[in-house]
């Protein structure tokens, strides 16, 4: 079965993480950023996988965009849906919040994989506002084991 992953990666920590989560993994699996992807890429595949990353309690506008206008769609394709955040508290609920009901009713993966930042990564004027978003001065890295396997399970 052909499997897309539908990506936005803003700061490009979700596009490393897909990488490193997909290394050696069946050729069937193709990645593309949400920009990059048409009706006709969403039929040509038999799964789909959609996601991004969360910043300042919100997923991408690419995201929610994408989710609305192809929505008919995703809802007849096995679905996953997956993000990326630090908030490990919190994941369950970015999720809830940051996905439309129906495709959450609809997906069989709701995977957080990780997240990770970079301050020095980060736009000079945006470093402070992470920094206190975060409550921390140094980068952050982390991955979800229990959600990266259940996604590579999806893909599988």
């Amino acid at each position: 079965m052909k499997t897309l992953i539908i990506y936005q990666s803003t700061y490009g920590k979700t596009e490393k993480i897909l990488k490193e989560i997909l290394v050696g993994k069946d050729s069937l699996v193709e990645m593309k950023k949400i920009k990059q992807v048409s009706a006709q890429d969403l039929e040509a595949h038999d799964k789909i996988a959609l996601g991004g990353a969360i910043h300042a309690g919100n997923i991408q506008k690419e995201v929610k965009d994408f989710c609305e206008k192809h929505s008919a769609l995703l809802e007849n394709k096995p679905l996953a849906l997956f993000l990326c955040c630090l908030d490990k508290e919190k994941y369950v609920e970015q999720m809830e919040k940051n996905f439309p009901p129906v495709l959450m009713e609809k997906a069989s993966v709701k995977a957080v994989l990780g997240g990770e930042v970079v301050i020095k990564d980060l736009p000079l004027l945006l470093r402070p506002l992470i920094k206190a978003i975060i409550k921390k001065e140094e980068d952050r890295y982390w991955r979800n084991q229990e959600g990266i396997d259940a996604f590579l399970s999806f893909l599988s």
